[in-house]
């Protein structure tokens, strides 16, 4: 799988993901309040996490201000979001975060670890191929406890099935 290159007009990467935190809080306060929702019924207090394609740690924002104890594994492909995700985990009070660099199909670790699986439209990032796709979700569902849950949210995910409804 190959990192997408971003363009960030010589802006530092941690005023980059604050600015993009911001903008996604303020100009979609729809999106906002249905993840926050998705936090407040299905994450509980204590869980683990593991956000797949975390991005510049918009979950982890969010789940530092809702909910206390959690560790949030955020894996990025990208090494701009890598490191903004880095220094947003410094900042984290209330739970921890843990930025890891790295291609989620190489994963080999956390087996029955993880309460949360979490995937924020980046299932349609993982693999062009929707076998490879299904590959790749059971093997991450093995990581999961045995009452582990997986929330997955990804309108294009929807658009390939809608398409290829025989696959």
């Amino acid at each position: 799988m190959k990192a997408k290159k971003y363009q960030f007009n010589e802006k530092s990467n941690e005023d980059y993901a604050n600015e993009y935190v911001k903008r996604v809080i303020t100009n979609r306060p729809k999106v906002t309040k249905a993840t926050e929702e998705i936090i407040r019924q299905y994450i509980p207090n204590n869980s683990v996490i593991l956000d797949i394609g975390s991005g510049p740690g918009i979950l982890a924002h969010l789940i530092e201000n809702i909910k206390k104890g959690c560790t949030i594994i955020g894996v990025e492909i990208d090494a701009t979001f890598h490191q903004a995700n880095e220094k947003i985990a410094k900042n984290m009070q209330k739970n921890t975060f843990v930025p890891i660099l790295g291609d989620i199909s190489k994963i080999e670790y956390f087996d029955r670890a993880i309460d949360i699986l979490y995937l924020s439209r980046s299932l349609h990032e993982i693999a062009n191929d929707m076998d490879l796709q299904k590959k790749i979700l059971v093997s991450l569902v093995q990581k999961l406890s045995v009452n582990g849950r997986i929330i997955i949210i990804d309108p294009y995910y929807i658009e390939k099935v809608s398409e290829n409804p025989e696959k």
